[in-house]
């Protein structure tokens, strides 16, 4: 029997009724903040028309890291869909899950 290292967690931007998915917005700011981002060999940059900011966005397939309580963790947008995916050890899923999601929504 194989046995997965990790496990992923999808963050979709609606649900199957096209509901937004208010923690795809929270996901998204936070990865938004993430110095890895910014050290990433490739990132769309964008601005919104009433803002000055520049935002920086995954791109598809791209992989982004966190550490949380001395776990590594990863997000990617897989293939390019309004989805995040949530990569994280399937040792350290329930000492950080919670709390790290809890982090994110704040």
């Amino acid at each position: 029997m194989c046995s997965h290292v990790y496990q992923s967690y999808k963050v979709p931007e609606f649900n199957d009724n096209l509901q937004e998915n208010h923690l795809y917005m929270k996901v998204y700011s936070y990865l938004n903040s993430l110095s890895s981002i910014e050290d990433s060999d490739f990132t769309n940059l964008f601005t919104e028309k009433k803002s000055n900011e520049i935002i920086l966005h995954l791109d598809r397939n791209q992989i982004v890291g966190d550490e949380f309580l001395g776990a590594r963790v990863c997000w990617y947008n897989k293939d390019g869909t309004r989805s995040f995916v949530l990569k994280i050890r399937k040792a350290d899923k329930r000492r950080i899950l919670g709390p790290y999601l809890q982090h994110i929504h704040r």
